[in-house]
């Protein structure tokens, strides 16, 4: 049986393990080309790295946060109705 061609079409692009959208952040250092810009935007690459080592991606981290700050208990009536059921 062939391995379909199309199989690895939905992996996002790395290089190197990193995210290749995260270097979209040295475009922020071109209109402001100093040394500090440079290792901000070095600095958040890194961030990204460590995330994705660790098997986060900023989606994910994201939804983590919001469960975080959610809590554990979900329940599938709003609070209104569930107050006046007391």
């Amino acid at each position: 049986m062939d391995i379909n061609q199309w199989r690895y079409a939905g992996r996002r692009m790395t290089f190197f393990g990193i995210p290749v959208m995260s270097f979209l952040v040295f475009f922020l250092w071109f209109p402001f080309p100093s040394w500090n810009t440079f290792f901000f935007c070095s600095g958040v690459v890194f961030f990204y790295f460590v995330l994705s080592m660790m098997g986060f991606t900023v989606p994910v981290l994201y939804q983590v946060i919001l469960r975080v700050i959610r809590g554990k208990k979900l329940t599938g009536r709003p609070w209104w109705y569930r107050r006046s059921q007391r």
